[in-house]
């Protein structure tokens, strides 16, 4: 799995107003994190429908939810859209057992899908308040 540079961005913007703990303005986003507007819009609009954000009446941003409460995993499945490893091939499992090579298919396909568990339950157990403890080495965020 290779993570785009919008997941870069839209993680920075995350962890930004987690640190800053208040309203903080699309420009001044922009401005601190050398985001590009257009790109930093479409990361406001898919935080606010994944319910990591909320935008007030003054269009000012702040996370909806507590630190310990955003996953890594959330995120990278709102930015990314999937966690896949590989792409789906459907389930054309005759192709391969027609192939001298279905033994070794099967046990790569059984790598990724236990690869593909290890990433999901490391992601789901990292919160946005985890990250930040490993970064500030404190207790009270």
């Amino acid at each position: 799995m290779k993570l785009t540079q919008y997941t870069d961005c839209l993680l920075r913007v995350v962890i930004f107003l987690a640190d800053q703990r208040k309203e903080t303005s699309k420009e001044e986003l922009s401005d601190k994190l050398f985001i590009p507007p257009i790109v930093l819009e479409k990361i406001l609009k898919d935080l606010i429908s994944g319910g990591i954000l909320q935008e007030d009446l003054n269009r000012k941003y702040t996370l909806s939810r507590k630190n310990e409460e955003i996953r890594l995993y959330d995120l990278l499945v709102i930015s990314e859209k999937t966690l896949s490893l590989v792409p789906s091939t459907g389930d054309n499992s005759n192709t391969y057992r027609n192939s001298p090579w279905y033994a070794t298919d099967y046990m790569i396909r059984y790598f990724y899908r236990e690869l593909q568990k290890q990433i999901e339950m490391s992601t789901k157990a990292l919160t946005l308040k985890s990250l930040l403890q490993v970064f500030r080495g404190n207790d009270h965020l």
